[in-house]
């Protein structure tokens, strides 16, 4: 099993209703080959949260990226 585990932080000024932590997989050719998330609620300014992303997908992840989008 394969994962992304990190720590974000709101760095605004208001409390993030909803965060969605978006990471996509791909093998050593640059071809994505998963795509997996994990989310926080109600983070309070200057709050640090933790996320673990696991790959769901076949074949073996060489790299990834990571998105963070707000509502």
């Amino acid at each position: 099993t394969y994962s992304v585990e990190g720590t974000a932080k709101n760095i605004g000024s208001e409390r993030v209703s909803y965060s969605q932590i978006n990471v996509r997989f791909y093998d050593k050719d640059n071809v994505m080959i998963g795509n997996s998330l994990d989310n926080a609620a109600d983070i309070d300014p200057g709050i640090t949260f933790s996320f673990k992303v696991i790959y769901l997908g076949e074949g073996i992840p060489d790299h990834y990226d990571i998105s963070v989008g707000n509502i």
